[in-house]
């Protein structure tokens, strides 16, 4: 039995990110047909983004020619998530407020679903339709129509 596939409206906001990256995409077709258009891409400013680049994650064991995993790194990526999640909410605040977004699906990877979905403030919450915990960011936007409504 073929699954019904993710509806979005015509004019939602569907916000695909990773911990780097968002696209804000808008629906521009029909809900069982989608149609997404970039309206933005978000990225941490350079400032921000570049903070902790030269750290390697981990560290090299000669003897065994393996790859030690520092306790750090967690902590590291997490605060990294966190990071971009406060950055894209506040742009997210702009955007829905600007251009009067009644209806918005978010994609995004499952730990940085979780750091937005607990930041989001009540009036983005209301008008979440969905959320999508998957990593889309990398694909052309047409694959993303096709993977959300397939």
């Amino acid at each position: 039995m073929p699954s019904q596939g993710l509806r979005i409206p015509h004019g939602a906001l569907v916000v695909v990110a990773d911990h780097r990256k968002a696209l804000l995409l808008r629906n521009e077709g029909e809900v069982m047909r989608p149609a997404l258009r970039k309206c933005r891409t978000v990225e941490l400013p350079d400032s921000e983004s570049s903070q902790g680049s030269e750290v390697t994650f981990g560290r090299f064991n000669k003897s065994s020619r393996t790859l030690v995993r520092d306790y750090r790194d967690a902590n590291m990526r997490s605060e990294a998530r966190a990071r971009f999640a406060r950055h894209l909410i506040e742009v997210l605040r702009d955007v829905v407020k600007t251009d009067r977004i009644e209806g918005m699906v978010i994609v995004a990877t499952p730990h940085l679903l979780g750091e937005i979905r607990d930041r989001l403030d009540p009036h983005l919450r209301r008008i979440v339709i969905a959320e999508v915990a998957r990593d889309l960011v990398h694909l052309p936007i047409r694959d993303i129509a096709a993977r959300l409504t397939e």
